[in-house]
């Protein structure tokens, strides 16, 4: 008798609740937090990047990568200011490869 009574409540509770709707979501706060120090290390891990011996904030990109990045087809055009800053941050930029047709 007692199982009995207990599951009336539950199907009287479920009901009730059913009545008054789902609960109201409030959401979840979220943050987000960009560093991008994490990013740097990996690279100099995977020899992608190094930090730039005469200046300690700066990194340059190994060319190989920007080689890679260069190569990549269906790139759009680099005008003579990317090119400048591509050499810039490029470590032993004298070695890239400039696609054909690719250089305003």
């Amino acid at each position: 008798m007692a199982i009995g009574k207990v599951l009336k409540m539950i199907e009287k509770r479920k009901a009730a609740l059913a009545k008054k709707g789902p609960p109201a979501f409030k959401g979840v706060p979220m943050e987000v937090d960009h560093s991008a120090d994490n990013a740097n290390e990996a690279m100099r891990i995977l020899g992608i990047a190094a930090r730039d011996p005469g200046h300690p904030n700066r990194w340059k990109l190994a060319s190989w990568a920007a080689q890679a990045a260069l190569s990549r087809p269906g790139r759009r055009k680099f005008d003579k200011r990317d090119v400048e800053s591509i050499k810039f941050f490029t470590d032993n930029s004298d070695t890239l490869r400039w696609p054909p047709g690719r250089i305003e």
